[in-house]
């Protein structure tokens, strides 16, 4: 018997096998271009602000290497992420993919956080409870959010699926460990709204006016610290049962910190953690402890390109990259680097100590440099009109991640290089653009260099900008100029026709 098949029901089957073979065409010819032309590794990120200003930031990746030495793999983690660009530090494969890791922020990539927005109501929300989980701090941040902040969630641990029930012993969680980090504790003030829950909801960015005006709207000039955040998060926790807070932030000494807003403090913090996770003996069940991050202020944006070059002593200059894309330019981070003095970019090179076993010299506060000042430089030639930016002075950031003194064996071990770039440079010539990078060694050792990175610094929660006077002010101003001009233009024409 003989069946026929519809004429439509012909065409669709054809349509599919041409879209499948068109597919496969398109898909081979992707791939092909990625070999020959070579895909690129470069990597927008987040960094971590750190004290004192002008200094380079916490990389997500070293955040990772430090958790992953210190804090178990089976026990759950929530990091919230408040601080500028947060969201691009949380999209970082090597931190978001930790096992058990949950990770909130209050901006996507490429994303400044405001004053007043997601910030503190995540922090207020973030507390132990009947029912809450790693979301509800989220949820909550998210309804006080500034309109152009985009919380966002990822990780390998659902943030519903991280319990924030109170500890007790033999349950489900039997103890936690809370780090609340600010690199630069901040105190700004923005014009709010408070929402029907106490949420704090910044004015929006379009226009507002000053003053009276947003008062009569219903919006109060209220201050937002990250002190004031800090607290917040340590009584939120008080009286936990095996429930320890850790404040790093700021300069050591900090009234109500515990550690400085650096490399060292959070390394000195995270390990805390860990042990107080194991216990002395090593006696926990630390799949029934739970270890939280909270990052406020400041936060920097960094776009980086993972490179394996080593760079000979002697002086002579080795070329690193080339014809690298720099930073986009857009209003947003320009306006950013220009409302923060303190924000110093530039350009970072990692310098691997990998199986080298170098002896560090300790000093107050962390290590001595193991570098000589000047003693790397960095030579930029922007694709922009005005030759090379030669970049001489230098600063270290010493990655010593199981802290014995010696740099290189443990996965992630090295020293940061740091060559800042003056601001109206870095805005005129070193964004939306390429550019190759050379480094010149005189420090008498050699350089193995994984990792090239262009920087903002660390930049704090901005405020809205609001226009001193109404749009329609403006308007009638203008209008006003305009029949000024007109009717002396009439007097004018009357004076000619005059006998």
């Amino acid at each position: 018997m003989k069946i026929l098949i519809p004429h439509s029901m012909n065409v669709k089957r054809i349509r599919r096998k041409e879209m499948r073979r068109i597919s496969r065409i398109l898909i081979g010819f992707v791939l092909l271009i990625g070999v020959a032309g070579g895909v690129s590794s470069q990597q927008r990120s987040g960094k971590m602000g750190t004290w004192p200003p002008g200094s380079s930031g916490i990389s997500a990746s070293v955040l990772s290497d430090m958790i992953k030495k210190y804090i178990p793999a089976e026990t759950d983690k929530l990091l919230v992420l408040a601080q500028c660009y947060g969201g691009s530090m949380a999209v970082v494969p090597k931190l978001n993919q930790l096992p058990q890791i949950a990770i909130v922020s209050g901006t996507s990539p490429g994303e400044v956080a405001y004053c007043g927005g997601y910030h503190d109501d995540a922090a207020r929300a973030l507390k132990p409870g009947p029912g809450r989980t790693g979301l509800t701090p989220h949820q909550e941040g998210a309804k006080g959010k500034h309109q152009l902040e985009t919380p966002m969630t990822i990780g390998t641990l659902a943030p519903a699926k991280f319990s924030l029930v109170p500890t007790k012993p033999n349950s489900k969680i039997e103890g936690r460990v809370v780090i609340a980090y600010f690199g630069r504790p901040m105190t700004k003030y923005e014009w709010i709204k408070f929402g029907p829950q106490g949420h704090t909801i910044p004015a929006p960015a379009s226009w507002a006016p000053k003053g009276p005006a947003l008062t009569q709207r219903g919006y109060t000039k209220t201050t937002f610290t990250d002190d004031a955040d800090a607290a917040q998060i340590r009584a939120n926790f008080a009286g936990g049962i095996q429930t320890t807070v850790i404040i790093a932030g700021g300069k050591a000494g900090r009234p109500g910190y515990n550690h400085p807003g650096n490399v060292t403090g959070l390394l000195d913090a995270i390990k805390a953690a860990g042990k107080l996770i194991k216990g002395q003996q090593n006696q926990n069940d630390v799949s029934k402890w739970q270890f939280i991050l909270f990052i406020g202020d400041h936060g920097e944006l960094g776009l980086s390109i993972a490179i394996n070059k080593t760079v000979p002593a002697g002086g002579g200059k080795t070329k690193v990259a080339t014809k690298k894309k720099t930073l986009n330019k857009s209003q947003q981070l320009v306006d950013a680097l220009r409302s923060d003095p303190d924000a110093q970019p530039g350009f970072t090179a990692f310098a691997s100590f990998a199986g080298q076993n170098y002896a560090l010299q300790r000093q107050p506060g962390g290590y001595q440099d193991v570098f000589a000042a000047g003693s790397v430089h960095l030579e930029v030639i922007p694709a922009t009109p005005g030759g090379p930016i030669l970049l001489t002075t230098l600063r270290q950031t010493i990655f010593d991640i199981n802290d014995d003194a010696i740099l290189g064996n443990e996965p992630g071990e090295g020293v940061e290089l740091f060559f800042p770039v003056d601001k109206q440079v870095f805005i005129d010539r070193l964004l939306d653009t390429e550019v190759d990078l050379y480094l010149i060694n005189n420090s008498g050792m050699p350089l193995v260099v994984t990792e090239m990175a262009q920087v903002t610094g660390g930049i704090a929660r901005q405020v809205n900008t609001y226009r001193t006077k109404p749009p329609v002010r403006k308007f009638l101003v203008v209008l006003l100029v305009v029949l000024g001009v007109f009717l002396l233009w009439m007097l004018w024409r009357l004076r000619l026709r005059k006998p």
